[in-house]
């Protein structure tokens, strides 16, 4: 029941992205109906997966993607490896947050999606022969352009998440003491983005790919009896996970009127 949900949540399961485990044995696909209920009202939503491909539908309807369908059903999944947003590399602190955007912020997924493609244009033409500042520039400004967008949402997001956070904390890690919670864009604050892009160019073209921007957005968190992160037990990693999940939750409520599963 909890993979099934997930699934429809988040359009894979948290055992893995595999297809053929979801499916039965000797079943050529798995299908998931369900209804769900909403202050828009109640939807029907399906979902099959095959060896080969997968549908979704709402009320009856094809939908053109797995996009259409998670945007249905918020689901918030803590899996077995959630400590990561902890001990893991940035992108597990930026899946949270850009969870909490993509469900409250309707611009989010574009702009998301926008920066992603321009950033993949950027760092390919970073491997060419002959790159210079010159063929860069059209990529340095039209990175520095998407990637400010997608920075005002996060920036605005942490704004009144961090509060909500740091209450959670207290209460599920009294033993840390105060609690500090830092929020990075990406690129140097006393720096515009171009300005970051341009300035790291031959470092970006040594490496080939692009140092400064959203992508490299990231929290961190201290507390006055453990300074460090690595002084985290795995258990109190959790509670870290499980008191940003309450935060996002509770976000998410107050803009949406409405609870996520």
């Amino acid at each position: 029941m909890l993979e099934a949900i997930a699934l429809l949540g988040t359009g894979r399961s948290f055992r893995g992205g595999a297809r053929t485990p979801l499916v039965q044995f000797g079943a050529e696909a798995l299908h998931i109906f369900a209804e769900v209920q909403s202050l828009a009202g109640t939807e029907s939503l399906g979902f099959s997966r095959s060896e080969r491909a997968w549908q979704a539908r709402a009320n009856g309807l094809d939908l053109a993607s797995l996009t259409e369908l998670v945007r249905r059903l918020p689901v918030l999944v803590m899996e077995p490896g959630s400590h990561a947003l902890v001990e893991g590399g940035s992108e597990h602190r930026r899946k949270l947050l850009d969870w909490l955007l993509f469900h409250v912020e309707p611009g989010f997924a574009h702009a998301a999606t926008r920066y992603s493609r321009v950033l993949k244009q950027r760092n390919a033409a970073l491997k060419q022969d002959g790159a210079n500042a010159l063929s860069l520039g059209i990529w340095d400004h039209a990175l520095a352009e998407a990637g400010a967008l997608l920075a005002s949402y996060r920036q605005a997001a942490w704004a009144p998440l961090q509060q909500h956070f740091a209450d959670a904390l207290s209460l599920a890690l009294p033993e840390l003491g105060a609690v500090q919670l830092n929020f990075h864009q990406g690129w140097p604050d006393e720096q515009g983005l171009i300005e970051a892009l341009q300035a790291r160019l031959a470092v970006d073209l040594g490496r080939g790919f692009s140092s400064r921007g959203p992508h490299r957005a990231d929290w961190t968190l201290g507390f006055a009896e453990a300074h460090e992160k690595t002084w985290l037990s795995r258990g109190q990693e959790k509670c870290v996970f499980l008191a940003f999940a309450v935060a996002i939750l509770k976000r998410f409520f107050e803009l949406r009127g409405e609870r996520a599963l």
